[in-house]
């Protein structure tokens, strides 16, 4: 999925004005002079008359505020956490490699979570970093085709 194209606040305003400017071209042929989509232009156009003549953006993440952005992030580290606590609680079940068992937990967690709830996003490298555990080395595991020994030795 291609992202859009981002623009300055100062921009988005000058288009609006340049619209307003040249009643004359359509739609269609401002945008296209200005090189932006049509709804583009037609959304920072509304926007301008709800807010007082100035088009409002929020920019990335589409936070309302700073806080907002801080909060959302907390609320991100704070489940990552929670997944590596729960991994490592299910992982201190089995004797072995504390590596392998702990790639093999995140593993079958990250699986069950997306079977059971396919909305709810599951940061595989936010786990693995509470852990302490490389991503590298969990995604060579994950890759990784035993040998006919080890195949045996299971």
């Amino acid at each position: 999925m291609a992202k859009g194209k981002r623009y300055s606040q100062q921009f988005k305003n000058d288009a609006v004005q340049y619209k307003k400017d040249h009643p004359e071209m359509t739609l269609i042929d401002t945008a296209n002079h200005l090189g932006v989509s049509k709804s583009a232009l037609k959304h920072w156009s509304a926007s301008v008359k709800q807010n007082d003549g100035d088009v409002i953006s929020r920019g990335s993440g589409n936070y309302s505020s700073d806080e907002a952005k801080e909060i959302a992030r907390l609320r991100r580290q704070l489940r990552d956490a929670k997944d590596a606590l729960e991994i490592l609680k299910k992982s201190n079940q089995y004797p072995g490699k504390m590596t392998v068992t702990v790639y093999s937990e995140t593993q079958r967690y990250t699986d069950e979570i997306r079977q059971n709830n396919p909305k709810r996003h599951v940061s595989v490298s936010g786990i693995l970093y509470y852990l302490g555990v490389s991503k590298s080395g969990y995604y060579a595991w994950r890759s990784h085709t035993p040998s006919r020994t080890e195949d045996t030795q299971k």
